[in-house]
């Protein structure tokens, strides 16, 4: 992990070029943030990356959603 800045936390996965920037801008409203998660990767070739391509963006959308939700749930 590492903070390029105090606004941006960036997750890679060291077996693979699976990168995920998350970065936070204040919100609308008073104590309100807008959290922006932004995935790369570089998948697979062939019949295996087919799979890959078509499924992984489901599982890393259901992870960064349940980053969020906990994020979400806290006490203010």
């Amino acid at each position: 992990m590492s903070a390029p800045d105090p606004t941006t936390l960036v997750e890679a996965d060291q077996n693979s070029s699976l990168q995920t920037r998350w970065q936070v801008a204040p919100g609308a409203g008073e104590q309100q943030s807008t959290v922006t998660a932004t995935t790369t990767w570089d998948g697979a070739g062939g019949v295996g990356g087919f799979f890959e391509r078509t499924f992984a963006p489901i599982g890393i959308r259901r992870l960064n959603t349940a980053v969020l939700d906990k994020v979400t749930d806290q006490p203010g």
